[in-house]
Parts: structure tokens; sequence; C-alpha cells
């Protein structure tokens, strides 16, 4: 690499180094300019959602205990919301019940879905606890 100094010009150098300098500032404010105007907020590109137990029942279906619990899911991003895994868990009086489902469904923003869940108790003793029911995972995709 050489470098050539203008002797006659002395100037020429340092103006160089000063259009150099302005370009690398003008690209630098440019691109801040691009990173602010973006919008950094996962929602405005990811299917963001809510889930929560709206209602719930239990039926003994001779002999057999059941749990119905009715879920909504709201989309309350900005794009939609094209399946969703919930996982709920429902306490009784003896043990713990855990399922997860998976739905492949349109939710346009703003938009609510209802889906029911089903627990076949394992004896005809068991009641749900009070604050049994309860959302332990969601996932929006």
């Amino acid at each position: 690499m050489r470098i050539y100094i203008d002797l006659q010009n002395p100037g020429s150098l340092h103006r160089k180094k000063i259009i150099r300098l302005w370009i690398v500032r003008s690209y630098a404010i440019f691109l801040c300019f691009v990173l602010i105007s973006c919008n950094h907020t996962v929602s405005s590109w990811y299917p963001v959602g809510e889930a929560k137990v709206v209602s719930f029942y239990e039926l003994d279906t001779g002999g057999q205990e059941l749990l119905t619990a009715t879920i909504e899911v709201k989309n309350t991003g900005k794009t939609g919301i094209g399946s969703c895994s919930i996982s709920i868990s429902a306490k009784t009086s003896a043990r713990t019940y855990k399922k997860t489902f998976t739905k492949t469904i349109d939710i346009q923003p703003g938009g609510m879905v209802y889906f029911d869940v089903e627990f076949l108790y394992s004896s005809t003793e068991e009641r749900l606890a009070s604050e049994g029911l309860a959302i332990i995972g969601e996932f929006y995709y």
C-alpha cells in the first residue's frame, strides 16, 4: 500500500480526510435514522395472544367424573395467529391433571376463539379444588 502526499498542495490530504469523515458520519446518521424508524416490538411481527379459562363444569357420566373447561384465546398482537398450543392444569382434591392441546385456526388481530378441554377424573370422589384451573403454558405461531 502506497501513500502519496502532494507536497505542492499540503491541504489536499487534509481535504480528503474531511471528505471521508463527512461520508462516514453521513452514513452513520443515515443508519441511525433507519434503525430508529424500525418498529422493534415483538408483536409487530410475531403472533401474540392471551388464553384464559372462562367457564367450567363437572359432570357425572355414569360412574365417570368429567371436567369440561372452556378456554378463550384472544389475539392481542398485530399479526394473525395460525396455530396455538395451550397447556392447562386442573387440580382436584386427589391429584393434578395436565393437558396440552394444539389447534390450527386463523385468529385475526383483536379476534378471539373458544375451545373446550375435557379431563376424565380417575375416581368419582374427585372434585375440582378452588382456583384449581390454570393456564400453565401458551405458544402462538
